[in-house]
């Protein structure tokens, strides 16, 4: 039997497992969080080990005389000072702490809290070991002259119960374990002024320390085998069974935890969060851990008045948006400490009125969480599955909101305890990697995402992305004074049709704080009918007057085909901005706007995910040869002799896939790839290096060897029949050519010959040399084709992020700033 233990902020776990990792027994004490004064929280260590000792005591009766291995986790960060022997100098000091903010804010400013992220790979925040140890030795250097260790929660109870002095690599991360080394960084502690103090800090066990029960003061026999975990965060991971580079494990406790896998270890990249060094060689968790999940639920709860068992009524007594009620969730006394670190940042409730209700703040709160969480996912680089564990995943409401919010499905955690049980199957694994198999591994549910609930978050989303930028939480903060900006007005013309609505862009804009639009609108006959060239401009909808009418006195045009001409441009002498919902403002003439002093905007990767899954498509579907096996069954053939290995199809897995242009749809395509298994050739003039796990190459090069050829660059004069007969005879006899970028860039007479010959064994297309394509088409007899009618980025999701980024853009114009797609 044996014992896994978990000590939290506010309370302490024990779970005791049989041999096959089922819980059998658990045992919990709360223990106390004292809130000495504003910023400051401590524990009593004693009372902490007692608490351990207490929870093991409950349990030992089931472990029996011969227990197996007690494996102890805890919460990270903080400061626990103890002399030599493991008793405390002082009381122990949370990681709610802020008593060190002013420290911290001066490394900030100095550049050396910057500085030691390039070392470590891990950003400071006020509760991190580092600053506190400056803010103790600065108020009470009698303290630290006594103490023999600057150590860990989880490492002091080991130390009370085997009397070994260790700490492992998870808690050692943070913020001064060399992550490439596992040895501490005499740099990165000479920048804090902390060199001197090098000796305070415990010996790093890459597997974790291991010890014996040095008496039965627990209830546990003596010499019982104990092993001092991951702390908490690391060893949920490894209870929730998150190991493959890019799943994500979300824990919703009285921190949100979010944490994804990674064996790049990018610390040029922005200052935040952490890099946490797991027990598997190469292997590290970035973690988001922002300062606050249910704790600030809990605090608005109490604010209202009810419980957390009046949670689902009040989830479902509101609907999503909250009536209009929005929340920051930024409550912590110590600031945020990720995706950003800003020690004075705090929340805000904003949209209340008189008609809000106690179930529209509750669900606000919920939602703002939720968009926290995908915050600091996505900045730690989240790519794959989502598990999600910690209190708040007990609510099947909320944890739906997650999941909508993400818009992915969530595995929620069902086993006991998943921190504890993770320590366990750390602490059999150092020891016998083959003692805890899949069967550890906690159980999940799946809670799949609505497509109407998560499209509707995602305008949510950008509005919380853009409110952290044009306010950031910062500015909202104990003794100062915040005056509300006066509201603008500006009168907007949407241009939108029946793909990209004007309805859709309308929503988006709306959500762009201190900003009032007068709304004109214009509806395109796109895509019932065809676009086309206009004038100077391509690929636009022909509704020059219709657009000259209605951008009288305009000062922001938002569209997606409107052919913005010079004729047109002449008719709008107010016209200040012009965002095109597409990558490129291939409708606009962009020169002609310059001379008249109006800024273009484009957007970028609006249907990147979109085009890239459609892509993947086709080469699967070619390489399959879909439509020929659906023919058959069509014409009522059941054609078993196409199973035989001359008639059958080829995989991704393994294959070599040659992607000609590295843009964001290329990156996407690259990245789907890599997961099946397939190896990644790039070529693109504008990329210098590729990232791991993708070859850079010359284009002869990549037809020389690729199995699978997919165009993807940007059609311009140079790239324009690109692909000719003479690159396809440079391919290899069979190969598979996809095209989603542009018809122009593909000789598609050239193609058909190709495949003809068999020197093309398959391709698929969804664009062509002319929209519509012409009913005498040698397309339409080749053999061995797969192609869709120009719908790579027909998506709702498309046409949402359209509209999101557009707002961006147009609030970055509004502010004075650059935004990311100017022309």
């Amino acid at each position: 039997m044996d014992v896994g233990v978990d000590v939290g902020t506010t309370v302490t776990k024990a779970v005791a497992f049989d041999a096959a990792g089922r819980p059998v027994a658990v045992a919990a004490r709360p223990t106390r969080l004292l809130h000495r004064s504003t910023g400051r929280f401590e524990h009593e260590t004693q009372e902490i080990v007692a608490s351990v000792n207490e929870v093991v005591g409950e349990l030992a009766a089931i472990a029996g005389d011969s227990p197996g291995v007690l494996a102890i986790t805890a919460q990270g960060d903080g400061l626990w000072l103890v002399d030599d022997a493991g008793t405390p100098v002082r009381p122990a000091i949370s990681w709610l702490d802020a008593r060190s903010s002013p420290i911290l804010e001066r490394w900030t400013a100095d550049g050396v809290a910057e500085h030691v992220f390039r070392r470590s790979g891990n950003r400071m925040f006020p509760g991190a070991s580092g600053p506190l140890l400056a803010a103790v030795l600065a108020e009470e250097p009698e303290v630290v002259e006594a103490a023999g260790t600057a150590a860990y929660c989880k490492d002091v109870v080991m130390q009370a119960l085997t009397s070994v002095r260790a700490t492992d690599v998870s808690d050692a991360s943070a913020p001064f374990l060399d992550p490439r080394t596992g040895e501490y960084d005499e740099e990165a502690l000479a920048a804090t002024g902390l060199a001197g103090m090098r000796g305070l800090l415990a010996p790093v066990v890459a597997a974790g320390p291991v010890g014996e029960l040095r008496d039965g003061a627990s209830g546990m026999v003596a010499g019982t085998r104990v092993s001092a975990g991951p702390y908490d965060l690391p060893a949920a991971a490894a209870g929730a069974g998150v190991t493959e580079v890019g799943d994500a494990l979300l824990t919703v406790g009285t921190t949100l935890a979010c944490q994804v896998v990674t064996r790049e270890l990018p610390v040029d990249g922005e200052p935040a969060g952490l890099f946490l060094g797991t027990w598997t060689p190469g292997v590290w968790l970035r973690a988001m851990p922002a300062m606050v999940g249910t704790a600030a639920l809990d605090r608005v709860l109490a604010l209202v008045g009810v419980t957390t068992d009046q949670l689902p009524a009040l989830l479902a007594d509101s609907q999503p948006g909250a009536a209009g009620v929005t929340v920051l969730p930024y409550l912590s006394e110590s600031g945020e400490r990720a995706p950003f670190v800003d020690t004075r940042a705090r929340g805000s409730i904003d949209g209340v009125s008189l008609s809000t209700t106690t179930a529209d703040l509750v669900r606000a709160t919920c939602e703002g969480i939720a968009y926290a969480a995908r915050h600091c996912l996505e900045a730690a680089g989240w790519t794959g599955r989502v598990t999600v564990c910690g209190g708040g995943a007990r609510s099947s409401e909320w944890t739906q909101i997650l999941a909508d919010v993400l818009n992915a499905p969530l595995h929620t955690a069902e086993a006991e305890q998943v921190a504890a049980r993770g320590a366990v199957i750390c602490a059999r694994r150092a020891v016998d990697p083959d003692s805890a198999g899949a069967e550890w591994i906690a159980e999940t549910r799946q809670v799949d995402p609505g497509p109407a609930r998560a499209a509707f978050y995602a305008d949510g989303y950008a509005h919380y992305l853009r409110r952290i930028e044009a306010a950031p939480p910062a500015l909202v903060r104990p003794g100062t004074n915040v005056h509300r900006r006066s509201m603008r007005t500006v009168k907007t013309l949407l241009a939108g049709d029946h793909f990209v609505r004007n309805d859709l862009l309308a929503a988006a804009l709306r959500t762009i704080p201190d900003v009032a639009f007068d709304f004109r609108e214009v509806t395109l006959p796109w895509p019932l009918t065809p676009y086309g060239r206009v004038a100077e401009v391509d690929e636009a909808s022909d509704a020059e007057d219709q657009l000259i009418e209605a951008l009288a006195g305009v000062e922001l045009a938002v569209t997606q085909m409107g052919p913005f001409t010079e004729r047109v441009l002449d008719a709008a002498p107010d016209l200040r901005y012009l965002v095109v919902c597409r990558g490129g403002p291939v409708n606009v003439n962009v020169a002609a706007a310059a001379q008249r002093g109006i800024a273009v905007a484009s957007t970028p990767g609006r249907n990147a995910v979109a085009a890239a899954e459609h892509a993947v498509a086709l080469m699967m579907g070619a390489l399959r040869n879909l439509p020929r096996l659906q023919r058959t069954l069509e014409q009522g053939e059941w054609r078993s002799d196409l199973y035989a290995y001359d008639e059958c199809g080829s995989e991704l897995d393994g294959s070599t896939v040659g992607l000609i242009g590295y843009g964001a749809i290329g990156q996407r395509v690259a990245r789907v790839l890599l997961a099946f298994g397939a190896h990644v050739l790039v070529s693109d003039p504008y990329v210098e290096q590729a990232p791991d796990g993708i070859e850079l190459v010359d284009l002869h090069e990549l037809l020389r060897r690729s199995d699978v050829v997919s165009l993807h660059a940007r059609l311009t004069d140079q790239t324009r029949g690109m692909i000719g007969a003479e690159q396809l005879a440079a391919m290899r006899r069979g190969a598979v050519l996809v095209n989603t970028a542009r018809g122009g860039l593909l000789d598609y007479d050239a193609t058909v010959d190709a495949l003809e010959s068999g020197q093309l064994g398959a391709a698929a297309f969804d664009v062509f040399p002319a929209e519509p394509l012409p009913a005498g088409s040698r397309l339409l007899t080749a053999p061995n084709i797969v192609m869709t009618p120009h719908l790579a980025g027909a998506t709702r999701q498309t046409a949402h992020r359209a509209g999101s980024i557009a707002a961006t853009a147009v609030a970055a114009f509004l502010t004075g700033k650059d935004p990311v797609g100017l022309c």
